[in-house]
């Protein structure tokens, strides 16, 4: 049939009434088409994707020993479907599978739809199906989505900003650390332009961002050197609580950066005269 929406609902009829012969139906397709079936698939269009995702969800669930070959299926689809089946796919693995495969794809999809997305109310949906990828995957499986999720942080949205930055801390290693040090030191300048400070709550920005700093200094302590002459920057702010902040975060380094202490110091000294609230 040539019709998508007659085929979705033959089909959808097939898995209500029949699933073994719509499984038949798919499995057959994967042998015939030279791609594994992907070909057909995204052929067919997002409502008989949508309507492939009901019925592999209710297979998994009865039929174990076919289970790690349809998630495969799911896998295969997420990179080339429209949004809705893109995220209903990653849903379904994070429901259906704890394989670092299977959460380490459901986290990319929701990634890219992070990124991909401009409706805030959609970008926390999904950041709340990102902490439960973080839940359930090792460390390890999600630090390479460390610089897809800061993309994110390109919405003026605080909210997003806020959970964007506490998931990154929650997957953040030794790899990965010094492209979020990067990132944060840049987003940090970016809020002392003058066109971002007419920007409503960019000073709150400033903050969040001072202690995702904070957190990583305090973590990863040899890797600070790439943020001092910055923060030494911010001690002067005209706002108390982000100088008050920086303050903590440059003393606790000066505490802890043997190799660091001469050169914090002598910046410090340096910056009295600007400091507003000393």
């Amino acid at each position: 049939e040539g019709d998508l929406t007659t085929k979705r609902n033959a089909f959808l009829v097939l898995v209500h009434c029949a699933s073994k012969r719509a499984i038949q139906f798919i499995l057959q397709q994967r042998s015939e088409d030279g791609t594994g079936g992907l070909g057909f698939l995204l052929s067919s269009g997002d409502l008989f994707q949508l309507a492939l995702l009901e019925l592999l969800r209710k297979v998994c669930r009865q039929k174990q020993q076919q289970k790690a070959g349809l998630l495969r299926l799911i896998v295969s689809i997420l990179p080339n479907t429209l949004p809705s089946v893109a995220y209903e796919g990653a849903c379904s693995l994070l429901a259906l599978s704890r394989a670092p495969v299977s959460l380490k794809a459901a986290a990319g999809a929701f990634a890219s739809l992070l990124c991909g997305n401009s409706d805030n109310n959609v970008k926390l949906i999904v950041l709340d199906r990102l902490q439960e990828c973080v839940q359930r995957a090792s460390r390890r499986t999600m630090e390479e989505f460390v610089i897809d999720l800061l993309r994110g942080l390109q919405t003026p949205s605080l909210e997003v900003r806020r959970k964007i930055l506490d998931l990154v801390l929650q997957i953040v290693g030794k790899n990965s650390v010094e492209q979020l040090l990067n990132v944060l030191k840049r987003e940090l300048l970016r809020t002392a332009e003058p066109e971002q400070l007419t920007v409503p709550r960019t000073m709150e920005y400033r903050r969040l961002l001072i202690k995702a700093v904070h957190s990583c200094c305090t973590r990863f302590p040899e890797a600070a050197a790439s943020v001092v002459n910055v923060l030494i920057d911010f001690l002067g702010d005209p706002d108390v609580t982000t100088a008050t902040e920086v303050a903590v975060v440059v003393r606790e380094l000066v505490a802890t950066c043997v190799h660091l202490r001469s050169r914090i110091i002598s910046r410090v000294v340096d910056a009295f005269p600007d400091l507003a609230h000393a």
